[in-house]
């Protein structure tokens, strides 16, 4: 029973790439000539409308007949339908027979990490990282070296800011010994002097 389910379903993968093949770009009438209109679709309503009026030589017209099977819609080409996962938890619920997981573009490194992970070891597949194991090494080692620099940078500054305190301090040091020194002097000419006082004293 699963053989025929497979097979059905690989059947209509196929027929879908078929059809893929063939599908026209559906785009709105008179975009090549107006530059003002987006590249967009939009059914044509006019009363002497070419295209709508399926003329030959213009645009093509949205149809049922260009739709793809409908087991198959919204199917990956591997067979798997994405579910799009944000946390761990939500990857867990996961059913690895037929769905597969797309990582979100707002989940950050650290978080994702964790997601790839969980999901090696669940045997997972994830569309959007390519090799798990190698972009789990990879990431983790940048983010190891990130940690590293920081760190070092760190040391570094508060190395810094010691050798200005240390600075700092020797120049309140020096100032402080200036300022006795230059008070010793002062005292030094003042004994001088009282003794030169006193020798004039006696010498009268």
């Amino acid at each position: 029973m699963k053989q025929t389910e497979e097979k059905n379903t690989e059947r209509l993968l196929s027929l879908r790439r078929h059809l893929k093949e063939r599908k026209p770009n559906f785009i709105r009438q008179d975009v090549v000539r107006k530059k003002t209109l987006k590249i967009k679709w939009r059914r044509p309503k006019g009363m002497h409308s070419k295209m709508r009026l399926h003329q030959r030589g213009n645009l093509k017209l949205v149809t049922k007949g260009y739709k793809s099977p409908q087991e198959v819609r919204g199917m990956l080409r591997t067979g798997l339908f994405p579910v799009l996962v944000h946390n761990v938890k939500e990857l867990v619920e996961i059913n690895t027979k037929t769905q597969s997981a797309v990582i979100g573009s707002t989940v950050g490194l650290k978080l994702k990490l964790e997601i790839v992970k969980k999901a090696i070891e669940l045997k997972i597949n994830l569309e959007n990282v390519k090799h798990p194991s190698e972009f789990l090494k990879e990431k983790t080692d940048a983010l190891k070296n990130k940690k590293l620099q920081k760190e070092s940078k760190e040391k570094q500054q508060k190395e810094e800011e010691k050798k200005k305190e240390s600075k700092k301090e020797k120049t309140i040091d020096t100032i402080a010994k200036e300022e006795l020194s230059e008070e010793q002097k002062k005292e030094e000419e003042k004994k001088v002097k009282d003794k030169l006082l006193t020798s004039k004293g006696t010498g009268f």
